[in-house]
């Protein structure tokens, strides 16, 4: 049996990397802005939103550029010498603990700071968010059996569209770091034409959005089938009454209180 242990040496301090780091995830964050998920690792984006995501992408990159310009400078190489001493210290403080009271030798250390030279100078010429990826998806319709169920994606996604405009009244934190005003974003993301974002101006639509949040919540939770599931999430959208979405769900009554009131 062999173990292989490895470890990461960075011209970046903890905090610092952390923060780059944060900004290098900022394309997660807006995928699930501007995105419904159909199933683990595949989201579907409407076409009308597309062009919203890309600017917000840009944006996104640019001020990562931008933080890390200022952080490092453009001469990969000035920053990496003024780093260099920490780095080596750095090294060999790993190092010791494969080799107690041992130390890398000259080469070693050159050929590290080399590498951290050639990597800055590829990510200042490099875009600094992650690219996206996109494919043509599509439902696929097969008879269902006892173990398998046509439905299942259909429910993740109609629960997701139904979640999202709620959501996003009732959470002050959704919007955070985004440009894009919510009006503008709830219009690109209603593809069922809803009834509730229909109404966003009305009075009172705080607590509707979180009233509704637990609606569909419970629907979530029945045990009733999903292709029932969906036609209840479809009547909520559509602004039909609680007594006529819980008909569809013979495990859900009036009274249902779930422990969770978001999904």
């Amino acid at each position: 049996m062999t173990r292989t242990v490895s470890y990461r040496i960075s011209a970046f301090d903890k905090t610092t990397l952390t923060e780059l780091n944060n900004l290098r995830s900022r394309a997660n964050d807006l995928l699930s802005k501007f995105t419904f998920p159909l199933s683990d690792g595949v989201r579907w984006m409407p076409d009308g939103v597309r062009k919203l995501f890309i600017d917000e992408i840009k944006r996104s990159d640019e001020a990562g550029r931008k933080r890390f310009k200022e952080i490092c400078g453009t001469d990969p190489e000035e920053f990496v010498n003024k780093k260099a001493k920490q780095i080596e210290e750095d090294a060999n403080r790993m190092y010791q603990e494969l080799r107690p009271n041992q130390f890398l030798d000259s080469g070693a250390i050159e050929e590290i700071l080399g590498t951290l030279k050639d990597r800055l100078k590829e990510a200042i010429d490099s875009p600094f968010t992650p690219k996206v990826t996109s494919s043509i998806v599509s439902f696929e319709y097969r008879d269902e059996s006892d173990q398998t169920s046509a439905w299942g994606q259909a429910l993740v996604l109609l629960c997701a569209i139904a979640d999202f405009p709620r959501k996003c009244v009732s959470d002050r934190h959704f919007m955070r770091g985004l440009r894009i005003r919510e009006e503008e974003l709830l219009i690109a993301m209603n593809v069922l034409d809803d009834a509730f974002v229909q109404d966003i101006d009305t009075r009172g639509i705080v607590r509707r959005a979180e009233e509704e949040l637990q609606t569909l919540q419970n629907i979530m939770h029945s045990h009733a089938e999903p292709q029932n599931r969906c036609e209840a999430i479809l009547k909520l959208i559509g602004g039909q009454p609680y007594h006529e979405i819980v008909a569809l769900l013979p495990d859900i009554t009036a009274n249902t209180v779930s422990e969770e009131c978001r999904i």
